[in-house]
């Protein structure tokens, strides 16, 4: 991660989500790559700088057990939320059933959300994101804004990482 990034989200106390699917190395396997220890080193770095940090853990309808280690992990690392999110057959998931959640595994990671988020109140929000039931605006990892939906056919792509990085800034904005 850069240090302009880092400096920058510090000075306008912005808040870094990281994608964690896994609290171990085995988060490099469901990524196809090698990263988790660039994501240590990550996460020591911007609670060294005390910049705000949250993740979010996708979770399959067979890993509703690493929840639980899942919220113990961003806890450790200081993370102020956790997100669960429950896949969506999409993507690299598309029509694979072991990634096809029933309503009563759905109403189980509700469950346990509700669950951690009393263990860890006070400490840790921890919440539930389904885009099964509204939609999310999220930046892509090559930098694109996209708003995601139920299914992929319906999401709606706002604009590549060239169009939006030049609306930003990093000086303030005057009033006038």
């Amino acid at each position: 991660m850069s240090a302009r990034t880092l400096d920058a989200c510090a000075e306008y106390a912005g808040e870094f989500k990281f994608s964690i699917h896994r609290p171990s190395a085995e988060n490099d396997r469901v990524l196809r790559r090698k990263s988790f220890d660039d994501i240590e080193r990550n996460l020591a770095e911007v609670v060294r700088r005390e910049i705000g940090l949250s993740i979010n853990s996708v979770v399959v309808p067979g890993g509703l057990n690493l929840m639980e280690e899942m919220a113990g992990f961003a806890c450790e690392r200081g993370a102020r939320k956790i997100s669960f999110i429950p896949v969506v057959s999409r993507g690299r998931a598309n029509g694979k059933q072991e990634f096809s959640f029933r309503s009563e595994e759905l109403s189980e990671v509700l469950r346990r959300v509700r669950d951690l988020a009393q263990t860890y109140q006070g400490r840790m929000d921890v919440r539930c994101i389904d885009i099964r039931s509204r939609d999310y605006w999220i930046v892509e990892n090559d930098g694109s804004l996209w708003i995601e939906r139920a299914t992929e056919d319906a999401d709606v792509r706002i604009c590549g990482k060239e169009s939006l990085m030049s609306t930003c800034s990093t000086r303030p904005v005057e009033a006038g």
